[in-house]
C-alpha cells in the first residue's frame, strides 16, 4: 500500500499506472521486494477494461474505521 496500491478486496491490490514503461518499472519494483511466502499475480488491464467492472456485494464488515470523528484513547 505504501507503493500507491489501493485494496480492491481481501487479498486483491490495484494500482493504476499509465504507460508501459511505468508499468515495467512496476514490475520490477515488485520483482524486488517480492514477499518470501505466497504469491503475487499481475493482470494488466485498460483503465476502459477496469470501468467495466460489476462490483456486486452483500453485507460487509469491517475493523476499519471509517469515520471523520477523532478518535481519542487515555
Amino acid at each position: 500500500m505504501k507503493n500507491g496500491f489501493v485494496m480492491l478486496e481481501e487479498s486483491v491490490y490495484t494500482r493504476m499506472v499509465i504507460s508501459g514503461n511505468s508499468h515495467r518499472a512496476l514490475v520490477e519494483l515488485l520483482r524486488k521486494n517480492r514477499p518470501p511466502k505466497g504469491i503475487v499475480a499481475l493482470l494488466p488491464v485498460t483503465e476502459k477494461q477496469f470501468a467495466k467492472m460489476d462490483i456486486i456485494t452483500g453485507g460487509y464488515e469491517t475493523d476499519v474505521v471509517s469515520s471523520m470523528d477523532k478518535v481519542v484513547e487515555i
